[in-house]
């Protein structure tokens, strides 16, 4: 997701710098742009378009994409044609497995934020 303004920036900054933007963007629940960014709406049409154009090459093969947060819950939200409001409902950790299926027409979620593969043992 291109941030702008907010690249580079610590927690403890945004806290002071960005208070009063991160309160307005969380009462919009995460859907105005970033400053000098791109809003989360903009983030889902470009991933799904790449998602879209990969499936239609490689049609009867799985595929594996390996992203970031944002781009990962986007990508859920758009392939089972939930609101891009729901973002904040769902939580994916570092490094977890999310595995998306379609089938005749149907997408199912088959597995969300996964990580046993982390687990040692």
């Amino acid at each position: 997701m291109e941030v702008g303004e907010l690249e580079g920036i610590s927690i403890a900054e945004l806290g002071t710098s960005f208070s009063q933007f991160l309160l307005h963007w969380r009462q919009g629940q995460g859907l105005e742009k970033l400053p000098g960014g791109e809003s989360v709406a903009e983030l889902a049409d470009r991933v799904w378009a790449t998602i879209r154009r990969i499936m239609k090459k490689q049609e009867e093969e799985t595929i594996v994409v390996v992203s970031h947060f944002f781009t990962v819950v986007v990508t859920i939200c758009k392939a089972l044609g939930w609101p891009l409001t729901t973002l904040d409902r769902i939580r994916v950790q570092t490094g977890s497995i999310s595995i998306i299926e379609w089938e005749d027409g149907q997408t199912r979620l088959m597995s969300l934020g996964d990580t046993c593969h982390l687990k040692e043992g």
